[in-house]
């Protein structure tokens, strides 16, 4: 059983059982809530929220439902896809573990079928630089997502997490890694969420 325990405009993960703070003692940022029951550690403002509802669909109500959060649910691929397969549209958000936020949304859904799937609505972005998008798919092709049993929220020739782990991911957007401030492409992962995307036309 935990508790949330609020101190200076910090949120601590208490274990009531074990009297131990959750997450190893690691004392969280203030969660973000975007109503009263949905929250994200990685979204930091209502400025990024409404720059990410407007990329997805401009002049629409649009709400979020957390699937998946690393902390909480673990770093296996396949604990991902327990929570996140077949949801319809996706908004994934990740912090690495020296402070950079980026993510990305895919219009399909996912599944463990081993193939990669084709769209025209898949993106990627930075929250760094005043927040960047990053439509994939070249000239006459489509954006895919890769949807794999050893992959987690994959983005082909984007941002990737394969061999079963979510606790480290490749970017292969040249874009990305250049705008959002990344050093490397093998990033570390600090924090993982999805969120369902629910679009009311």
């Amino acid at each position: 059983k935990q508790d949330k325990i609020q101190q200076n405009n910090m949120i601590i993960f208490h274990d009531i059982n074990n009297n131990n703070n959750f997450y190893n003692n690691n004392i969280r940022p203030k969660a973000y809530y975007f109503c009263k029951k949905e929250y994200s550690y990685i979204m930091r403002s209502k400025i990024e929220e409404l720059s990410l509802k407007n990329w997805i669909q401009s002049n629409s109500q649009i709400f979020f439902k957390l699937l998946f959060r690393m902390t909480r649910d673990g770093t296996s691929t396949f604990n991902f896809h327990c929570n996140c397969d077949s949801k319809g549209k996706t908004l994934i958000l990740v912090e690495t573990k020296d402070g950079k936020r980026i993510g990305g949304y895919t219009s399909l859904q996912w599944d463990m079928n081993g193939m990669k799937k084709s769209g025209d609505n898949l993106w990627l972005f930075t929250f760094e630089n005043n927040m960047l998008q990053f439509p994939l798919g070249k000239q006459n092709s489509l954006g895919a997502i890769i949807c794999d049993m050893s992959n987690g929220p994959s983005f082909d020739e984007g941002l990737i997490f394969k061999d079963n782990t979510l606790s480290v991911g490749s970017v292969e957007s040249n874009g990305l890694l250049i705008m959002s401030g990344l050093s490397r492409k093998i990033i570390q992962i600090k924090e993982l969420e999805v969120f369902q995307v629910n679009i009311k036309y």
